[in-house]
């Protein structure tokens, strides 16, 4: 099903590609958290620890929310194609 100029047929497209949008966003909060995991660690390891540990606090913020994301999205794509 491809996009279509048509209002009607619009909702329908736009559900279709509803999942891919969740995939997107949850990958971007994971890439956010391996990032801020990273800066946090370095910082660290060059002695600017506010930045550092603050940078680590954030990273564990946005992994927890990655993880309460990720199930939720992983079942919904496995009972997306299937018909019961």
């Amino acid at each position: 099903m491809g996009l279509s100029p048509l209002p009607g047929r619009f909702s329908d497209s736009f559900h279709a590609w509803q999942p891919i949008h969740r995939g997107f966003h949850l990958a971007f909060i994971g890439f956010i958290a391996t990032a801020l995991f990273i800066v946090g660690i370095s910082n660290l390891y060059v002695g600017q620890y506010v930045i550092g540990w603050n940078c680590l606090i954030c990273a564990a913020l946005a992994y927890l929310l990655f993880r309460k994301k990720l199930t939720p999205y992983l079942e919904a794509l496995d009972s997306h194609g299937k018909d019961d």
